[in-house]
């Protein structure tokens, strides 16, 4: 995995760089900036950055605090509502891995609602529940996509991992599990997403849209239903 990640929200940049001694991680340089309201505007299927100049400005001010001269690698979480994250599975184990591939594929476009060809695809295989083989899906449409990927392409940066916020954090819920259930709910101006893992591995990835007043009774009927 590239050593440095850059987190896009709709109020923040955030960058940090870390260097692995014996198995542990600490941070070599960091950097946070707030943006102004309505330069990022979370959409899956549109353009995120309302102006492009502005935006690379401030990436550009982000390095300059982080004290990085030469971006190299570099991982990109995206704003929520940016993209997507959900768990696939299948009721029973198919006679082939093509129809094995054919059922997934065909559960990604009913999940996003949109065709395979429109959306840049990461799968995660996870281990088969009950029988049933299970997949981490995260999708992002290639509108978005194209667009961060145009502008980290000007200032020079390679942006070779572009994913869910929620990849992120399922990774680290993953590296920090100690045995027991897991439950992440993280807040955002469109609602909250919300992760469950079970020995080790999610179950249930839920991004729910709602007011900032209606999310603890969203999260009540998640729970409850």
């Amino acid at each position: 995995m590239p050593p440095r990640a850059l987190s896009i929200s709709e109020s923040s940049l955030v960058f940090v760089a870390l260097r692995n001694r014996r198995g542990e991680y600490e941070s070599t340089s960091a950097g946070v900036i707030s943006l102004p309201p309505g330069l990022i505007q979370a959409s899956f299927d549109q353009p995120n950055i309302k102006d492009e100049v502005r935006f690379q400005e401030y990436l550009q001010q982000l390095a300059d605090q982080a004290g990085v001269r030469r971006m190299g690698r570099l991982s990109v979480s995206l704003p929520a509502g940016s993209a997507r994250t959900f768990v696939v599975a299948l009721d029973s184990v198919p006679s082939s891995k093509a129809e094995m591939a054919q059922l997934v594929d065909w559960k990604i476009e009913r999940a996003s609602g949109y065709q395979l060809d429109e959306l840049r695809i990461s799968r995660y295989p996870l281990s088969d529940q009950m029988g049933s083989p299970h997949w981490l899906i995260g999708v992002v449409h290639q509108t978005v996509l194209t667009q961060f990927e145009a502008i980290f392409e000007k200032i020079g940066w390679q942006a070779g991992l572009i994913t869910p916020r929620s990849i992120g954090e399922l990774s680290w819920l993953r590296r920090e599990y100690s045995g027991g259930d897991q439950l992440l709910i993280s807040v955002n101006p469109r609602g909250f997403e919300l992760i469950v893992v079970r020995r080790g591995e999610p179950i249930l990835v839920r991004d729910v849209e709602c007011t900032p007043g209606e999310v603890e009774n969203e999260f009540y009927r998640l729970m409850v239903y």
